[in-house]
């Protein structure tokens, strides 16, 4: 296991530090992998639901509201974030991204109405909203100041990734009568991955920031140990 139990004075070296650190970073920007898909699904999908499907010939305005709830929600999401990070950790408030990706992507993969499209991707907005306000900082908060940028900066490319799969999946789908609704279903994947690594795995620790400002000392001590990090002054991080 990346992150084995120890003590808190347990001393990574350098090449297994450096594994936990990318294995960290990766497990986080799954998160940024699905916002990346699901807003770029709706680019696919339009173009077969709005030429006649179960979900009916579709209205200027009902494409419109299609097309906007996705970044209404992304709105509320942002402003929610802060208050999930603080109160819950950024480990949990990860995990309720990842159920809003698979919650939306169930109604909008299952939709009979148009109605239920525009619900789910107004979900599908919140868990966009909370994760690209919430995953650069988790990165940052876990990596060293001296090559911070390195990891934080591969959230923003898991987004264009997951873009570009998004369209590459839309137009491998675009040969099936449904293929609009795997569309919308793919989002749910990375989250599905990163729900499996939050509670089946020790890749992903808690910032030991959130740790230190919450009196938790010594598991903010032994996570920095393991991520490389011994000689980061814990009671600093936590009043800064």
């Amino acid at each position: 296991m990346l992150f084995r139990s120890s003590s808190v004075f347990f001393d990574a070296s350098r090449e297994e530090a450096a594994q936990r650190r990318y294995a960290m970073t990766f497990s986080i920007c799954l998160a940024m992998l699905s916002v990346g898909i699901a807003c770029g699904a709706i680019a696919g999908a339009l173009v077969y639901i709005e030429s006649g499907t179960v979900l009916g010939t579709l209205t200027t305005s009902a494409k419109g509201a299609v097309v906007a709830a996705l970044p209404l929600g992304a709105m509320f999401g942002c402003v929610a974030t802060p208050g999930l990070n603080e109160s819950l950790g950024r480990r949990l408030a990860l995990s309720i991204v990842d159920a809003g990706f698979v919650v939306s992507a169930l109604l909008m993969a299952t939709a009979s109405t148009i109605e239920q499209v525009t619900i789910g991707r107004f979900i599908a907005g919140l868990a966009v909203g909370l994760a690209t306000s919430m995953c650069t900082m988790y990165i940052s908060e876990c990596a060293p100041a001296k090559t911070r940028g390195k990891y934080t900066g591969l959230a923003p490319l898991s987004l264009t990734v997951g873009l570009l799969v998004s369209f590459v999946a839309s137009l491998a789908l675009s040969k099936f009568t449904a293929g609009w609704r795997y569309m919308f279903a793919l989002a749910a994947v990375p989250a599905l991955i990163q729900l499996a690594v939050i509670f089946g795995t020790s890749w992903l620790p808690e910032s030991p920031r959130w740790l230190a400002e919450h009196c938790r000392v010594g598991d903010a001590k032994a996570v920095l140990n393991k991520l490389g990090q011994r000689e980061v002054d814990v009671h600093l991080i936590a009043l800064n």
